[in-house]
């Protein structure tokens, strides 16, 4: 069953918060993630997977933005778009991993790549 793919640029273009971990997180599932406004949504717009330090280092004036428009409770410490055919389909993040590495982000982006293979079949 094909799925449509969202286009940014419509208003249906947003995301959703499908899964958290714990539980107890302060982000609810449902939470509206929209492209371009705050982390998660810059990451699913540059289709880029980033770790929390190469987010710190964009323009004062974008990370300013970033912020403003970030997650409420989710600090962000690697993020990578889940992308099919040059269509970002959902965004993949984590907080707080046990070790922090820049193995991290290659690691996220190919799960990223084969989660969007397998949300678009």
């Amino acid at each position: 069953m094909n799925r449509p793919i969202p286009q940014f640029g419509r208003s249906d273009a947003s995301f959703n918060v499908a899964a958290t971990y714990p539980a107890n997180s302060k982000v609810n599932i449902g939470t509206e993630i929209v492209p371009g406004k705050g982390i998660l949504g810059y990451v699913a717009e540059s289709q880029r997977a980033m770790l929390g330090d190469e987010i710190q280092q964009e323009t004062s004036m974008a990370l300013e933005k970033l912020r403003r428009d970030n997650l409420e409770g989710f600090p962000t410490d690697v993020a990578a778009p889940m992308v099919f055919e040059d269509k970002t389909v959902g965004v993949l993040a984590v907080s707080g991993p046990r070790e922090k590495s820049p193995l991290n982000k290659e690691v996220l982006r190919l799960i990223a790549q084969m989660g969007a293979l397998t949300y678009y079949n």
